[in-house]
């Protein structure tokens, strides 16, 4: 699909969004942290059934078993360990700013840490692992370019704002805010709460008290803040609307992605912003009732009549 995608389209800027990163590194995190349960419930259990062994014979082999137990344990608690500790910084990369600072990260930054966090990842033993690493290095490019738009449109505001430190002292206090309404784990719910304290505090002070000053730099850089693109990567967009097919008919050859192209094209709309219209009509101003009719096969005239 990827192939695809750069050769329909060579010039598309792609910008992926980082549901699918953030989800995919928080379920292999969550079976790495049952497996390394299991593996100590292992041990707990070899335990009890040594403690209840009366002879060196039978207690020998079960010696045995927890010595590899313990070792299976080990491995299991340090690769969740360091795939958490990867996820986090991970994590902290695809946030706007760094804790305690308003200055917008960018778009390399981002690349570069995904980056190494990929490389690390692939280290790790796992089949999954190894998955989430390819997929975070694929889509570290395409997830740092928002940052891009976002630093352009920012820059756009400032001087409506007020500045480019009351754009940041504004950009701080809104990733604050979003981190504090997030959550996040209850080890560090005091810290963000603190952190939207001295950011709002921030804010106010860089505003000079004064309400209006304070408004206007809310409403300069705010909209540009809490802006999202609806849409996915390309390649996402294409595979969620090809996978149906595909499925039923397992391969397409190029007959099929011709007409796969030219019914999504030329489709009625039944919702969003472009509500009964399509593709077809908006780019040449011609309306099209009836796909089939436009390429010679209209209805019968019994399925008309029904229709």
């Amino acid at each position: 699909l990827r192939a695809g995608v750069r050769a329909c389209w060579p010039a598309i800027d792609e910008h992926d969004d980082l549901f699918h990163a953030v989800y995919m590194m928080g379920k292999e995190a969550y079976h790495l942290e049952r497996g390394a349960y299991r593996s100590l419930n292992a041990v707990d259990e070899l335990v009890r059934r040594c403690s209840r062994a009366r002879t060196d014979a039978d207690r020998e082999p079960l010696d045995q078993q927890l010595n590899a137990a313990h070792i299976r344990m080990d491995e299991a608690i340090e690769r969740y360990d360091r795939f958490e500790a990867l996820r986090r910084e991970a994590g902290q990369a695809l946030e706007l700013t760094d804790r305690g600072s308003g200055r917008l990260r960018t778009s390399a930054e981002v690349v570069d840490v995904l980056g190494r966090v990929a490389a690390e990842m692939t280290r790790l033993d796992g089949k999954r692992i190894r998955k989430v690493a390819t997929y975070i290095g694929n889509r570290a490019e395409g997830l740092g370019k928002y940052l891009n738009g976002l630093a352009a449109r920012l820059a756009a505001v400032t001087e409506e704002a007020g500045g480019e430190e009351v754009v940041r002292a504004t950009t701080r206090a809104y990733q604050a805010n979003l981190q504090v309404s997030q959550g996040g784990p209850p080890w560090d719910r005091r810290a963000r709460r603190l952190e939207l304290v001295d950011a709002t505090r921030a804010l106010v002070d860089i505003t000079g008290r004064h309400p209006e000053r304070l408004k206007r730099a809310i409403g300069a850089v705010m909209p540009e803040l809490v802006h999202r693109h609806r849409a996915s990567s390309a390649i996402e967009n294409l595979n969620s609307v090809l996978r149906p097919y595909l499925v039923v008919q397992k391969h397409a050859e190029q007959g099929f992605l011709n007409l796969f192209r030219f019914h999504q094209n030329t489709r009625t709309r039944q919702w969003g912003r472009w509500k009964g219209t399509s593709a077809h009509e908006a780019v040449t101003g011609v309306k099209v009732d009836d796909w089939l009719s436009l390429l010679g096969f209209p209805p019968g005239e019994a399925f008309a009549a029904a229709a």
